[in-house]
């Protein structure tokens, strides 16, 4: 592609690719001076020209460039390589629906089934926190909203495999940073907005905005579908000048589920619906996930599917993995892996554990994040002294912080929980479950379907906490022919 296609200037140079890695700008890349949260792009041009870079784009002066070498100063590096993304890559995002999912909780769950659900009539992918996801295979991906380079040419790739339509995560991280600037999106859904990245944006309202970044970002003749039960609700109607559809359950909304049942291993309820009633049955559990499937029937009756189509299908779905996933090997108590790792999502799989724990106990392992928010700690250990009977606290991707010194901050808001550390988390699980007896429940919170663990500046594997408790129940005896499906 000429480089006045990308930049609008007069010069017939190629552009073959773009980058932000100075270390893989080879012949024919543009290489952006992109200002990053620990490095400035503009100290890596001279090393981006040697490599053979085709061009610099750049916002400051660049002292001793060489003569011939060509540089495209613009007032933003990042908003000039959003749009040269966008264009380079074919505007794939023009060619597809695109639904945004953003939030503090239930975002994967929500993509996930979205594209699940779609797929049945359009293929659909999927992009987040699990990984980038279309006709059965997947890709491992480091940030749940990626950079635009990244993005962009995943989105082309999609739609040159024939894919109509993209289900995406879209991270406050990724809004604040303006990843996705550059893609059109038909349709935007808001899960929630409850504490969480207040190490990254200080403050609640300053969250709030950063999430109404999406809203702005809709179509004029988008969708954007709020959550009506949540206060974030009226703010981002307010910010966006598409069409605002909600969903809820403990409000009037365009999508109410009604009259729940939720004490067995699926759940039943009514859906109301333009002055229609419709009865809903589905293998997924516990109220704020039917609140996720409320988004999702939402989106996709919106975007032309009919409820008469949609609604058998949804008693089909599974669990999404590493959210209130079930680990059943016949032992005679639950064991539910979720990725609860912020006080709301605490509280919700907390409360769903009291709802099936019978005259049973309920036995939690967890930790929290080393190098983020440290003023939820306290607020999660105070969450699961109300509804745990014994906690084991471990370590959970402690960066370079002490995971003892992060257990006894959250330890400090527990008052009458059993409590104890144990550093290791795969030997915490096994002592959980070791502790269950019959009708108990075990919580094994915070990496859902995670394989690595954050230490001292480094990811080490971890088998992952489905694995470790499969692992660790068939030692203990338990045994079936094959897992039971989730939900």
């Amino acid at each position: 592609m000429k480089i006045r296609t990308l930049f609008g200037i007069d010069s017939d140079v190629e552009i073959s690719s773009l980058t932000m890695d100075s270390r893989s700008a080879g012949p024919g890349a543009a290489f952006f001076c992109v200002t990053g949260a620990t490095s400035d792009g503009h100290d890596y041009a001279p090393d981006a020209l040697r490599n053979g870079a085709a061009c610099i784009v750049h916002s400051r002066p660049l002292p001793q460039m060489p003569t011939d070498a060509v540089l495209v100063r613009v007032p933003d590096v990042q908003t000039a390589l959003n749009q040269a993304a966008h264009t380079f890559y074919g505007k794939p995002s023009e060619h597809m629906t695109v639904f945004g999912v953003t939030g503090t909780n239930g975002k994967t769950t929500v993509a996930t089934l979205l594209s699940e659900l779609r797929s049945h009539w359009h293929p659909t992918g999927y992009i987040g926190t699990i990984a980038n996801q279309y006709n059965h295979a997947l890709s491992n991906q480091p940030h749940t909203t990626p950079d635009a380079i990244r993005l962009h040419r995943m989105l082309r790739k999609m739609r040159d495999d024939n894919l109509t339509g993209v289900a995406m995560e879209v991270s406050s991280h990724g809004l604040a940073q303006n990843r996705v600037d550059s893609v059109v999106f038909d349709v935007a859904i808001m899960t929630n907005l409850t504490h969480e990245h207040l190490a990254y944006h200080h403050t609640m309202e300053a969250y709030l905005e950063a999430k109404g970044l999406l809203f702005r970002l809709l179509k004029p003749d988008g969708v954007a579908i709020l959550n009506r039960d949540d206060p974030s609700c009226d703010p981002l109607a307010a910010r966006t000048r598409a069409r605002v559809v909600t969903y809820g359950i403990d409000s009037d909304a365009d999508y109410r589920a009604r009259d729940l049942d939720l004490a067995g291993d699926g759940t039943r309820f009514w859906l109301d619906h333009a002055g229609q009633s419709f009865e809903v049955r589905t293998n997924l559990v516990a109220a704020f996930n039917i609140s996720n499937l409320l988004s999702v029937i939402a989106a996709l009756h919106e975007t032309g599917i009919p409820l008469s189509s949609l609604l058998p299908r949804v008693q089909s779905l599974g669990q999404v993995d590493g959210r209130i996933e079930r680990v059943e090997r016949g032992q005679p108590f639950r064991v539910i892996v979720d990725y609860a790792h912020t006080p709301d999502g605490f509280e919700k799989i907390m409360a769903y554990a009291q709802v099936i724990r019978g005259t049973g106990r309920v036995i939690a392992v967890f930790g929290a994040a080393g190098r983020r928010d440290t003023t939820k700690r306290p607020l999660l250990g105070r969450i699961a002294d109300r509804f745990c009977d014994r906690i084991l606290l471990t370590e959970e991707d402690n960066r370079d912080e002490d995971p003892a010194a992060i257990a006894d901050q959250i330890r400090s808001g527990i008052r009458n929980a059993s409590t104890q550390f144990v550093p290791d988390r795969a030997t915490a699980i096994r002592q959980a479950l070791a502790e269950a007896t019959p009708g108990d429940v075990v919580l094994i919170l915070a990496k859902g379907s995670e394989t690595f663990l954050d230490r001292e500046g480094r990811s080490d594997p971890y088998e992952g906490d489905v694995a470790v408790a499969k692992t660790a129940l068939s030692s203990m005896g338990f045994h079936v022919l094959g897992d039971m499906e989730p939900g």
